[in-house]
């Protein structure tokens, strides 16, 4: 089984937010897919899993919001035994890349994102793989003005047409750990 994960925030007020990327993502892959619906996983998770390649995956959205992120996730990865490293993808948003721009890491820090850093403090390391989706920045906005606020149309399609890049990248994925 692999499980994907998706960081944001749950909730209507954040639905559509620039911290929400890894939402959309996910929201992308279950439709592209044909998975079922998200429902809730657990108290503090929804999903929603289906088969890619002969192989399980689980699309999870944690809803304790971005900054609690990990104490979603690490309990159903212990839960199921999985290996962050070979078993769990982390898609979340990336202020410091462009908009629409993907950047896949085996492993690494948080470089500031609080959701990777719930998820290295839960799980006690860093080495899960994730994948980056540029959101850009605006230097006349806080940054957490910026990644609360919500895409505009042109943003939007952007974003969604790099949704089809990470997808062939997620497989990607997939393929490199079923093989392995």
């Amino acid at each position: 089984m692999k499980v994907i994960v998706g960081l944001g925030n749950p909730g209507l007020r954040y639905e559509i937010t620039r911290h929400n990327a890894g939402f959309l993502l996910l929201d992308f892959l279950r439709w592209w897919w044909d998975f079922p619906d998200f429902s809730p996983y657990d108290a503090r998770t929804h999903g929603s899993e289906g088969v890619i390649d002969h192989e399980k995956i689980l699309l999870l959205k944690p809803q304790t919001y971005m900054n609690l992120s990990g104490q979603s996730i690490a309990p159903i990865l212990r839960y199921y035994r999985l290996d962050p490293v070979s078993h769990c993808l982390v898609v979340c948003d990336d202020a410091s890349m462009a908009l629409g721009k993907l950047r896949y890491r085996a492993s690494g820090s948080a470089w500031g994102h609080n959701g990777l850093k719930s998820l290295i403090a839960e799980l006690g390391s860093d080495r899960f793989s994730r994948l980056k989706i540029g959101i850009g920045e605006n230097p006349n906005i806080p940054l957490e003005s910026w990644v609360l606020g919500k895409f505009d149309e042109r943003e939007l399609q952007t974003l969604e047409n790099s949704f089809e890049s990470a997808r062939g990248k997620i497989r990607e994925w997939i393929w490199k750990w079923a093989i392995a």
